[in-house]
């Protein structure tokens, strides 16, 4: 069986990016396009999928692969909830029943988010084969199979002015999302002893800024990880709206860095380690000097979707 995966890049490069592992395996084909439906069509395609209107096959036509791909060997076809948006259920369940095509979501948001509100349109029509999750409450409450997230190892574009060796001690690059108070609230415990750190507060109220800190400069996904293959740790924080755990996680097992968080959730995960990964609940409790304790980093590509891809087999 061949796996043709819509990794949704064209929408955003990081699903790409955690799919690199597969990109050289003779199984798989990575398609980064999603259908591509007119400008001028889009409200169009928004009024007829808001609504049980007929004839919302006249849609299929934008996929972005042909069909005849599938007359000759058995594929199966994986989609994310990025990648899946656009794609038209009745095309899916035609290419189900004339060719027994194998149907794969994985969700990368939880099942109630603003992110796969198009997701819940399409899974009320569409029979999907397996429904995976990062998430472990939707995959009790809906049936949904858990796994925890695919990662591939991702290597930091090092450009000639990029800078070389450990140049921080704690990154930390994300939106506000009613978390800054306590953001900063870390910042000061790790300036006040003396540590280096790279802190970026995207979409953040223009006034009151602290000094040391950057706002307001989102950055790409290669660029984060570029800053914290310079940093010795990185900082995540749950948001109010936080669910589950996030790709920090990931991001400091297969970068041998530290990490900070007021998730209790990474308790659970696999390869968690205490020496490692530092849980708290209050800034005033962090210890900076958890920065000096050794660790050895134990991680062996366990995250990789290639043992996705085998999981699927």
């Amino acid at each position: 069986m061949k796996y043709l995966i819509f990794t949704g890049a064209d929408k955003n490069d990081l699903f790409g990016l955690l799919m690199e592992d597969l990109k050289n395996d003779a199984r798989v084909t990575l398609n980064p396009n999603v259908p591509q439906i007119p400008d001028n069509l889009d409200f169009l395609w928004r009024l007829h999928h808001k609504y049980p209107l007929p004839f919302q096959n006249i849609w299929a036509k934008y996929a972005p692969i042909e069909e005849k791909i599938f007359e000759t060997e058995p594929y199966c076809l994986v989609f994310n909830n990025v990648s899946i948006c656009r794609f038209e259920p009745s095309l899916l369940i035609k290419w189900k029943k004339k060719y027994n095509v194998k149907l794969v979501l994985y969700l990368l948001d939880v099942l109630d988010s603003y992110y796969c509100k198009d997701v819940r349109r399409i899974l009320a029509k569409t029979p999907f084969d397996k429904i995976y999750t990062f998430y472990k409450a939707d995959a009790l409450q809906q049936g949904f199979t858990y796994f925890d997230t695919y990662y591939s190892s991702l290597s930091p574009d090092k450009s000639p002015d990029a800078w070389s060796g450990t140049k921080t001690d704690l990154f930390f690059w994300g939106t506000d999302g009613g978390r800054r108070k306590m953001i900063e609230s870390v910042y000061d415990v790790f300036s006040a002893a003396g540590y280096q750190t790279n802190f970026g507060i995207c979409y953040a109220d223009e006034n009151s800024h602290k000094p040391g800190i950057t706002y307001n400069q989102p950055i790409p996904y290669p660029e984060v990880l570029r800053r914290i293959s310079d940093s010795r740790c990185i900082l995540d924080i749950v948001g109010d709206y936080s669910k589950g755990v996030s790709l920090r996680y990931f991001e400091a097992l297969t970068q041998g860095k530290k990490l900070i968080t007021n998730n209790p959730l990474v308790k659970d995960m696999r390869l968690y380690n205490p020496a490692q990964v530092l849980v708290f609940e209050n800034p005033s409790d962090i210890d900076p000097a958890f920065l000096e304790l050794p660790f050895e980093n134990s991680y062996n590509s366990e995250f990789s979707p290639l043992h996705w891809i085998d999981h699927l087999i």
